[in-house]
């Protein structure tokens, strides 16, 4: 028996069978509008899992949480509910978003692919924005992982306080200097600081202040960071490229109302640790005092990062520091972004033997790029499907030595087979042949009850573009 642990899909599979009908034609800026739409034309969705990034478990599995989520992007107004509904916002259910792609957008394809971002946000938790490229039909797992506030993962440290200081007529009446667990981070707000948000309007009473830092020499920091490993350049071009962090800094000002500064009178200081193991991808060297790292900031209304500042590395007690003065709270990405990846994706063949051919597989596939045989972290995803079908591996960066690496991965499906052995690719995209693995199955004793399944009707074989980074 075939038990479905997905309640997205789940939920997919019960609108399928209530039949609705009558396809009506979209119109942009008509988020309120309401489609019944035939299910039998619909080939594209999106099962969206929300996990918490230190434990792996899904958000609201235990109690009654929901993810609120916006979705935005070129393709924003072609996305519907499993009943076929448009809404500004969606929520989760039991850590599960079901999404459809509206018929009347077309197929996704390979010049074409459906262009979202992904806005989450729960109490708790930090908020994120995944920029997600769709481009097969089919059932599209993501897997999206947010930091708990007051448990967060490996390598990343929160500060989280109320009731800091006081603001009278939108100024601070002292002056703070917070720091996060270990002192890695620490952040100077100047007395008589002028606070505003968005709307330019003050802020006023105590204070909800959290910081965040990623040590991104952590698989499961770099795991955790924020909207995944894939940045959006350009909202109108949808242009994406590759992080690669020095460090990732979260800093957020809170009034009791609410209202959340981004603007600041006066420059606060924030001073943080750089890991001296750190890779300098356009040297090939760990960073070193008197390197200079970009400074890319996050629009949290678009998803988009825009590169507005530089800091200078500095020597501290064999350590190296930056230092940097910000006018803005939200989130900072100190390092680079790199947008030389392969437009080609690399397939991917996944073969066993006959008798075992009807048994998924499931792993976490992880990339990792070579600098003089130190190997540094850069995604990961999970991949799952049937023998004898296929996938594809894309956003590979152009010209760098690669290790591509399997685990089992529970979470996606329980593993029949044995992960295949690392692999090494050169980075050549023109060379992008099928990456062939042939799958042998675990001894009967380590293989469990299968409890995740993803159907894909349109096809013999379960093809998924691996969207769902980590």
């Amino acid at each position: 028996m075939i038990k479905l642990k997905s309640l997205g899909l789940l939920l997919g599979i019960v609108s399928i069978l209530i039949g609705l009908s009558n396809c009506s034609k979209i119109e942009n800026g008509l988020s309120q509008l309401q489609w019944q739409i035939d299910f039998d034309l619909v080939n594209t969705s999106w099962d969206i899992q929300f996990k918490d990034a230190a434990t792996g478990e899904f958000i609201g599995l235990h109690d009654d949480t929901r993810v609120e989520v916006n979705i935005t992007g070129p393709d924003q107004a072609h996305v519907l509910d499993m009943a076929g509904i448009r809404h500004d916002l969606f929520f989760s259910t039991k850590g599960f978003l079901g999404l459809v792609l509206h018929p009347d957008r077309g197929n996704p394809g390979e010049n074409d692919p459906v262009k979202i971002t992904v806005h989450a946000k729960v109490d708790g938790f930090l908020p994120v924005q995944v920029p997600i490229e769709t481009f097969h039909i089919g059932i599209q797992p993501i897997e999206i992982m947010l930091v708990n506030l007051n448990a967060p993962p490996e390598g990343v440290k929160v500060f989280h306080e109320e009731n800091i200081s006081n603001v009278v007529y939108g100024k601070l009446e002292d002056s703070l200097l917070l720091y996060t667990p270990g002192n890695r981070l620490e952040l100077l707000i100047p007395k008589d600081t002028e606070l505003r948000d968005k709307n330019d309007f003050l802020l006023g009473g105590p204070l909800t202040i959290t910081l965040a830092l990623w040590d991104c020499t952590k698989e499961s920091a770099m795991q955790a960071l924020t909207g995944g490993p894939l940045a959006l350049l350009n909202f109108t071009q949808f242009e994406l490229g590759i992080k690669q962090p020095a460090s990732q800094v979260f800093i957020r000002i809170q009034d009791q109302y609410g209202k959340i500064a981004s603007q600041l009178s006066k420059s606060m200081e924030a001073t943080f640790l750089v890991d001296p193991e750190i890779f300098h991808p356009e040297i090939g060297r760990f960073v070193r005092p008197d390197d200079v790292l970009p400074v890319y900031v996050l629009d949290g209304l678009t998803g988009v990062w825009s590169r507005e500042n530089t800091v200078v590395l500095e020597a501290f007690q064999n350590k190296v520091l930056a230092r940097i003065t910000l006018n803005e709270s939200g989130m900072f990405h100190f390092g680079w972004m790199d947008q030389s990846y392969c437009s080609n994706p690399l397939p991917l063949i996944f073969s066993s033997l006959p008798e075992y051919s009807l048994l998924p597989y499931s792993f976490r596939l992880k990339v990792y790029r070579n600098y003089n045989n130190q190997f540094q972290y850069l995604f990961s995803f999970c991949i799952a499907g049937q023998t004898n079908g296929n996938s594809e591996l894309r956003y590979l960066p152009v010209g760098k030595e690669l290790i591509l690496r399997f685990e089992p991965y529970i979470n996606c499906s329980d593993p029949y087979y044995r992960s295949p052995d690392p692999v090494l690719l050169t980075g050549e995209c023109s060379i992008n042949e099928p990456l062939e693995n042939h799958l042998l199955p675990l001894p009967p004793g380590e293989v469990r009850e299968l409890d995740v399944v993803f159907i894909d009707t349109q096809h013999n074989n379960t093809e998924y573009t691996p969207a769902s980074f980590a």
